[in-house]
C-alpha cells in the first residue's frame, strides 16, 4: 500500500543542490584548468629548497540563476537548482607562497545571469593549518584561504599529481561528451534530411549508419589534416572565463556539437555551408529541379538575386549549382557496373576455384 509520499528526487536534482550533469563536467573543467595551472607553476619554481605552501582556489560557484533559463534549474522536487558561475582568478587559481607570505587575489566571476568580482587573502602560517577535505562545490568564493608550508620535495610532487589529475581529466571530459556527440549527429541528420526534402515524414536518410558513426568518430577524435577535434576545441574553449557568459555550459556544448554536426554533414554530402539560403532563394524563384530548371539565364537570375540580398557571401556559379542540385536530397551513390572483360574474369576464376 502506497503511503503518499513521492520519491526523493536523484542527487543531482534536488532544490537547493546544483544541476548534477552540470556539477560533474564543470568539475572536470576545473580539474583541468588547475592542473595546467600547477604545471606552470612546477616550471616556474624557484631553484631554492624554502618551505612553500600551496593553496588552491575554486574555478566555479554554484548560485540559483538570476536570468532566465527556461527549465533547466527546475528541480524536481520543486524549487530551483543551482547554476555554474565561473570564476576567473588574477594570476590562476593555484598559487605557491613562502612561509608567513600573505597575498590578495582578486577575482571575477560570470554566468547564470551574475556578474561580480573580489578578493580573497591568501596566507601561509608558519604554523600548522589544520587539513579540510576540499568542497565538491561552494556558493560563494572565499573571504580568506590558508596552507601550511611544505618541503619543497612535497611541493613538487603536489603539483605534478594536480597536473596529472588535469591532464585525465581532459580525457574522462572528452569520453563524458561521446554520447552527446552522438545524438547531436542524429539530430543534425535529421534537421538537414528535412531542410533537403521538404517532407520530412517522407524524406531519405542521407547517410547510412556507418557513415553516421564516421561522423560521430571525426567529431571526437577528427583526423591528421584537421589539428585538433571539434569536441577537443569545444572543450578548449569551455575552459575560457567568460565562455559561459550568455549561456550554460550544456547549451553551449549541445549548441556546438550540432553546429559541428551539421557542418560535417553537409560537408560529406558536397553541400556548401550556405546551401540552405542558396535554395532558399532558388524555391522563391521556383527553381525545384537542376536539371529542369536551372538553366543558364536562371542560374544567371539566382546569382544576382542571391548576390544583391547577401554581397558578402561572394557565390559563384559552381556552389549555386550544386547547392540546387540538393533539393530533394543527395542522388543515390551510382553502383559500379562491371566492364563484361570483369566479369568474364570473374566467371574465370570462380570456375577454377569450384570445378563442376
Amino acid at each position: 500500500m502506497s503511503s503518499g509520499r513521492s520519491a526523493p528526487a536523484p542527487e543531482g536534482f534536488m532544490a537547493g543542490r546544483p544541476h548534477g550533469w552540470l556539477l560533474e563536467f564543470c568539475t572536470r573543467l576545473e580539474r583541468v584548468i588547475v592542473g595546467r595551472a600547477a604545471s606552470t607553476l612546477l616550471e616556474h619554481l624557484p631553484a631554492d629548497r624554502a618551505r612553500r605552501g600551496l593553496i588552491v582556489l575554486p574555478s566555479w560557484m554554484w548560485l540559483r540563476p538570476s536570468a532566465d533559463v527556461g527549465r533547466k534549474s527546475a528541480a524536481r522536487d520543486g524549487g530551483e537548482l543551482l547554476l555554474p558561475v565561473r570564476v576567473a582568478w588574477d594570476g590562476g587559481p593555484v598559487r605557491v607562497l613562502a612561509a608567513g607570505e600573505e597575498a590578495s587575489v582578486t577575482w571575477s566571476g560570470i554566468g547564470a545571469g551574475w556578474s561580480g568580482r573580489g578578493a580573497t587573502a591568501a596566507t601561509v602560517r608558519s604554523v600548522p593549518v589544520s587539513p579540510t577535505a576540499p568542497a565538491r562545490w561552494v556558493t560563494s568564493a572565499p573571504v580568506a584561504v590558508a596552507a601550511s608550508p611544505e618541503p619543497k620535495r612535497a611541493l613538487v610532487a603536489h603539483l605534478a599529481r594536480l597536473g596529472a589529475d588535469g591532464r585525465s581529466a581532459v580525457w574522462e571530459a572528452l569520453s563524458a561528451l561521446e554520447p552527446y556527440a552522438n545524438r547531436a549527429v542524429w539530430r543534425a541528420h535529421a534537421a538537414v534530411r528535412a531542410e533537403l526534402s521538404g517532407d520530412p515524414g517522407a524524406a531519405a536518410d542521407i547517410l547510412d549508419a556507418i557513415e553516421i558513426q564516421q561522423v560521430v568518430d571525426k567529431l571526437l577524435v577528427g583526423d591528421d589534416d584537421d589539428g585538433p577535434s571539434p569536441v577537443a576545441r569545444l572543450l578548449e574553449r569551455c575552459l575560457r572565463p567568460d565562455a559561459f557568459r550568455g549561456a550554460d555550459p550544456l547549451r553551449v556544448v549541445s549548441a556546438s556539437l550540432r553546429r559541428d554536426a551539421e557542418i560535417e554533414i553537409r560537408r560529406r554530402i558536397g553541400d556548401p555551408h550556405i546551401g540552405p539560403k542558396i535554395r532558399s532563394v532558388a524555391m522563391s524563384l521556383g527553381i525545384a529541379d537542376a536539371r529542369a530548371d536551372l538553366n543558364p539565364e536562371r542560374l544567371a537570375e539566382l546569382l544576382a538575386l542571391y548576390r544583391s540580398a547577401r554581397p558578402r557571401d561572394r557565390l559563384g556559379e559552381t556552389r549555386a549549382r550544386r547547392a540546387v542540385e540538393l533539393i530533394g536530397g543527395p542522388p543515390p551513390p551510382a553502383i559500379p557496373v562491371p566492364s563484361p572483360e570483369a566479369i568474364s574474369s570473374l566467371s574465370g576464376r570462380r570456375h577454377r576455384r569450384h570445378p563442376v
